[in-house]
């Protein structure tokens, strides 16, 4: 049985305020080479917020970043390692209208993630018109890559924004 291969990126605070994204670009690229190996590989990470309340998707210049993210790479999610659902919600709720509702006291992300406690439950609300540009590209990049098992990201996608199944 082959092992997993998992790639661990970490967008620095310092390209999140400054808007930029090459290599993030230069990472995506990678994986798009290594074809099916590149899918459901990637562990994103985002320095510099550990020690503030405020969870990512309510940083300002996060959700700017992650939205020019998604504008480049609609299909991005395709990489995103889905062991963890909530992976494709916390990216998700950069780049849409999110409700959320606080439960418990605050811990720092670093914190947390260690005790595996979350800290928001939240509702990721998409507009039809970005759901479908999304929806699209990564059904288009599955497609492409020719391997229909990949359609468990587009599952995920759906499941997380809580639409059902289409078959």
């Amino acid at each position: 049985m082959d092992k997993k291969l998992l790639i661990q990126f970490e967008v620095k605070k310092s390209e999140i305020i400054h808007k930029q994204t090459e290599r993030m670009m230069g990472c995506i690229r990678t994986l798009s080479q290594m074809e099916s190996k590149g899918y459901n590989s990637l562990l994103l990470y985002i320095d510099g917020y550990n020690d503030i309340p405020d969870e990512l998707y309510e940083i300002p210049e996060v959700r700017i970043w992650m939205k020019k993210l998604f504008r480049i790479v609609p299909h991005f999610l395709y990489y995103i390692f889905q062991e963890e659902e909530d992976s494709y919600g916390r990216l998700l709720a950069c780049i849409t209208d999110v409700e959320s509702a606080y439960q418990g006291e605050w811990l720092p992300t670093s914190s947390y993630n260690i005790r595996n406690v979350p800290r928001y439950t939240y509702k990721v609300n998409i507009k039809n018109e970005d759901y479908f540009r999304l929806e699209k590209a990564m059904r288009n990049h599955i497609l492409e890559s020719g391997n229909l098992d990949h359609f468990k990201s587009l599952d995920l996608f759906n499941k997380v924004l809580g639409i059902k199944e289409q078959n």
